[in-house]
């Protein structure tokens, strides 16, 4: 009987072990949520220097406008439901409407915008349908986002930054 718990507790162990250790994504990097270590607040500012700059580089001198709160949403913990991590959400987008002429209309909007991303040396993840609209995922050192031809005629950007550490630890 001893030896059966023995081995149920060493089984345990082994398993929670292996919980600890970052997987490697199909790219080769580690986890970027295990191994980041950008603070969330500059993380966010990264997303949003990347979405100011694609946006730019998509429809030059139409205005981008930040909304949103920025809130932090705990990531952390069992069930990611502590704040010893969070994550920053991030939205915006083009004061002109999807349809103004100073805006690529269709497919151009998505090449002009993975262009742009490459060039800007972010990772393009492909293409994303959704009920909102369709959207090209991309990338960046701490964050992650999206640029989505909206249905309400509109062109945004949602993005969140990496799981990360949380400096204020709100618990």
């Amino acid at each position: 009987m001893r030896a059966l718990r023995l081995s149920v507790a060493a089984a345990m162990l082994v398993s929670v072990a292996g919980c600890a250790t970052p997987e490697k994504t199909s790219t080769g990097k580690e986890n970027e949520v295990a191994t980041s270590e950008m603070k969330p607040d500059e993380a966010l500012a990264a997303l949003k220097k990347a979405s100011r700059e694609l946006m730019a580089g998509i429809a030059p001198g139409v205005e981008f406008t930040e909304a949103g709160t920025n809130r932090a949403v705990p990531c952390g913990g069992p069930g990611g439901s502590e704040y010893s991590k969070v994550h920053l959400d991030f939205e915006g987008g083009l004061s002109a409407p999807a349809s103004d002429p100073r805006v690529p209309q269709g497919e151009e909007l998505f090449s002009k915008a993975e262009s742009t991303l490459r060039r800007m040396g972010l990772e393009v993840r492909g293409r994303q349908r959704t009920p909102a609209g369709d959207g090209l995922v991309f990338a960046g050192d701490g964050f992650g986002g999206r640029i989505i031809l909206h249905v309400q005629d509109a062109v945004m950007v949602r993005g969140q930054t990496a799981c990360l550490d949380n400096p204020d630890d709100l618990r």
